[in-house]
């Protein structure tokens, strides 16, 4: 049996706007209240993002979370938190980043439960599931990610939802041998059959603080060994992306009047490809550390995959098959999602970001 990854699915190219389009805004004073778009999904990176681009623009965000997302509240002008009863109580404080214009409701639950799903999407124009995969696996509710899905679309379509995005991965594929692109692939065919307006972004890994990628690469920087392991022969291309960049592209979607954004399929990426042995060397210089490289070959990690069988350590036969996908596109519709003004997070930045200063 190949091991060859089946190719996935192409993306739809995305109408190029005109020269001076700007991404207007979802309503004004004089056309009532701005559209609520109901958020589901990864705490860490994907749905801050996400949220700050949707306020950015004016949406008033509901999101559905637990205690750890709580800090979200610091992103709204204005946030509210609907308490378990479902009353809304406005926080005793609170910033407004520069820009922010929408207003925040956070829903404390939990998708397994109907009821906490119909209270974020009660009066919702749109529903954003962001569940994003990096090189570790899915990075949320792996074990639930169908289930998930299939839950928040049943809850969009009774509050009859009319749009809904979905964060997935350039390597989805409902046939792929690997568990969470073949998830990624079958969720995208159920958000292509929901009723609402369907719109996938397929994203590069993101990054940031507690990425799974340039966090696990400065932890390896930091450390005292003079050696760093390296699963193969670091050749799977990466295409970084920051988490606001992302959102940024999938808060388009639910812009009425966006240029050239229909439903359908896009590639979102960074602004630059590296392999991830580049990534290491650039994370290493930046921190002034020299490591021999130590490489597990593929075939190593292939028989060790096998042998350990369904007793192997959670996720690690996983992890040895998205060494065999690229997470890269040649087809990244981000500079045209964002338009001609704006400019993509450079590799640089987000390496100083995660990596601090030196």
């Amino acid at each position: 049996m190949s091991d060859a990854p089946v190719p996935p699915a192409p993306i739809a190219p995305v109408p190029e706007p005109p020269p001076d389009a700007a991404v207007p805004a979802p309503a004004s004073a004089s056309t009532g209240p701005a559209p609520l778009v109901a958020v589901l999904g990864e705490p860490a990176l994907a749905v801050p993002g996400a949220v700050r681009a949707l306020l950015d623009l004016g949406f008033r965000v509901r999101v559905l979370c637990a205690d750890e997302m709580e800090d979200l509240a610091a992103l709204s002008a204005r946030p509210a938190t609907h308490t378990g009863t479902g009353g809304v109580q406005p926080p005793t404080s609170g910033t407004t980043p520069e820009g922010a214009r929408g207003v925040l409701e956070i829903v404390r639950g939990t998708p397994d439960t109907p009821k906490d799903l119909e209270k974020l999407c009660a009066g919702a124009a749109g529903l954003a599931l962001l569940c994003p995969v990096n090189l570790n696996g899915r990075a949320w509710r792996p074990n639930t990610h169908v289930e998930d899905v299939k839950n928040g679309l049943a809850a969009a379509e009774a509050a009859q939802v009319k749009r809904v995005a979905y964060l997935s991965t350039l390597c989805a594929n409902h046939e792929s041998k690997v568990r969470c692109l073949r998830e990624a692939g079958q969720a995208e065919k159920l958000i292509e059959k929901a009723h609402a307006k369907p719109y996938v972004f397929r994203a590069g890994p993101l990054a940031g603080r507690h990425d799974g990628l340039l966090s696990l690469l400065a932890d390896e920087a930091n450390d005292g060994r003079p050696w760093m392991w390296v699963w193969g022969y670091g050749g799977t291309l990466v295409q970084p992306i920051a988490p606001l960049d992302a959102g940024r592209c999938l808060a388009r979607a639910f812009v009425e009047a966006a240029p050239g954004l229909q439903p359908g399929v896009y590639g979102v990426a960074g602004a630059e490809i590296v392999t991830l042995l580049e990534l290491a060397d650039r994370v290493l210089e930046r921190k002034g550390r020299f490591k021999v490289k130590l490489h597990i070959p593929l075939f190593v990690l292939r028989l060790a995959k096998l042998a350990a069988g369904n007793n192997g350590k959670a996720g690690f036969g996983e992890r040895v098959g998205l060494l065999f996908e690229n997470f890269a596109t040649d087809h990244n519709d981000a500079p045209l999602l964002l338009g001609p003004h704006a400019k993509l997070k450079d590799l640089q930045a987000l390496q100083d970001e995660v990596l601090g200063t030196v």
